[in-house]
C-alpha cells in the first residue's frame, strides 16, 4: 500500500512540474498572469479557490467532525464555506469602494503603520499554521507519527511544492490547483457513489445522526456563523485570489467556489458520518473507511 501511495504522489508531482513552467514576468509570478499579460480565467480562479480551501486538513477535519458528531458536525464545517460569500464582499468593497489594490494599503490608511504590521503578523501566523497542519495530514496518511515514512512524506511534499512554487510563482499554483481540483472532485464523486450503494448505508440514519441538540456539532455550527464574517479577511490565499481579475469575474469566482467547495466538503463529511454510524469498537476514522471502501 505504501508503494501505491508513493507512485501516486510522484505521478502528481511530475504532472505538477509539467504544468508549472518557469514564469517570464513579474505579473506572472505574483498575479498569475499569462506570458501575454492576460489575467487568470474564471474557472481557473474558481478551481483554485476550491482546491486551496478544501484540500488536506479541511477534508480530514470535515470527516472527523462527521465521524464524532454526526450530521451536525458535517453541517458545522460546511458552514465555514459561507466565508467565500463574505470574503467576496470584503474584496469588492476594498477594490471598488475604497480603490485598493491590496489589503495592506487599506490597513495602513485606516490604522497606520502599526495596524499594517499587526495584520501582516496575523497573516504570517495563519500561513505557518496552514502549511504545517496540512503537511501533518500528509504525514499521517503515509505512516504513524514520527515514523520514517511520516517524516519522509512531509519533507518530500514540502520540497516538491516549494520547488514548483519558486519556479512558477502564483501562475504555477493556479495551474496545479486546477489539476488537483479536478482530481479531488472525481475522487469525491466516486467515493460518494460507492457510499450511496453500500449495503450498510441509510439516508435516515445520516439525517438522525445528531439527535442531541447540545451536541458539540450544533454548538460549532453556531460558532461558524459567528466567525464567517471576519474569518476570510485573514486568509491570505482567499484574499490573494480576489485581486487578480476584473470585478465580474472575481464576484463569480467567489460565488461559484462557495457552492462547489461546500458540496465537496459535505460529501467528505458525510463519509465521516457514515463511518461513525457503522464503526466497530476500537476503530478509527481511517480504519473504518478502509474496511468500508477497501484499502486502495
Amino acid at each position: 500500500m505504501l508503494l501505491y501511495l508513493i507512485v501516486i504522489l510522484l505521478t502528481i508531482a511530475a504532472i505538477s512540474f509539467i504544468l508549472s513552467p518557469r514564469v517570464q514576468t513579474t505579473e506572472g509570478f505574483f498575479k498569475g498572469f499569462s506570458d501575454n499579460g492576460s489575467a487568470p480565467s474564471l474557472w481557473t480562479l474558481i478551481l483554485s479557490q476550491v482546491t486551496t480551501w478544501i484540500f488536506a486538513r479541511s477534508l480530514m477535519t470535515a470527516a472527523i467532525l462527521g465521524y464524532y458528531y454526526g450530521i451536525a458536525g458535517a453541517l458545522a464545517y460546511a458552514a465555514y464555506y459561507v466565508s467565500f460569500l463574505t470574503g467576496g464582499a470584503i474584496i469588492d468593497h476594498l477594490r471598488f469602494k475604497h480603490g485598493k489594490s491590496n489589503i495592506q494599503s487599506f490597513m495602513s490608511e485606516q490604522f497606520g503603520t502599526i495596524g499594517n504590521y499587526c495584520y501582516n503578523l496575523v497573516i504570517i501566523l495563519r500561513l505557518l499554521s496552514e502549511v504545517f497542519s496540512n503537511l501533518l495530514v500528509i504525514g499521517v496518511i503515509f505512516g504513524i507519527v514520527n515514523s520514517t515514512q511520516y517524516v519522509a512524506a512531509i519533507v518530500l511534499i514540502a520540497g516538491i511544492t516549494f520547488l514548483y512554487s519558486v519556479n512558477g510563482g502564483l501562475r504555477a499554483s493556479l495551474r496545479t490547483d486546477v489539476f488537483q481540483a479536478i482530481l479531488v472532485i472525481l475522487a469525491l464523486a466516486m467515493l460518494f457513489t460507492i457510499m450511496l450503494f453500500h449495503n450498510d448505508f441509510s439516508f435516515n440514519q445520516i439525517i438522525l445522526s445528531s439527535p442531541d441538540v447540545q451536541s458539540p456539532g450544533w454548538v460549532l455550527l453556531a460558532v461558524a456563523f459567528l466567525q464567517v464574517w471576519s474569518y476570510p479577511l485573514h486568509d491570505p490565499i482567499m484574499m490573494d485570489r480576489g485581486f487578480l481579475a476584473d470585478r465580474e469575474t472575481t464576484k463569480k469566482s467567489f460565488n461559484y467556489a462557495a457552492a462547489i467547495s461546500t458540496i465537496c466538503i459535505l460529501i467528505f463529511a458525510l463519509l465521516g458520518v457514515f463511518a461513525g454510524i457503522v464503526k466497530m469498537e476500537g476503530e478509527t476514522l481511517i480504519s473504518t473507511l478502509t474496511r468500508l471502501f477497501g484499502e486502495p
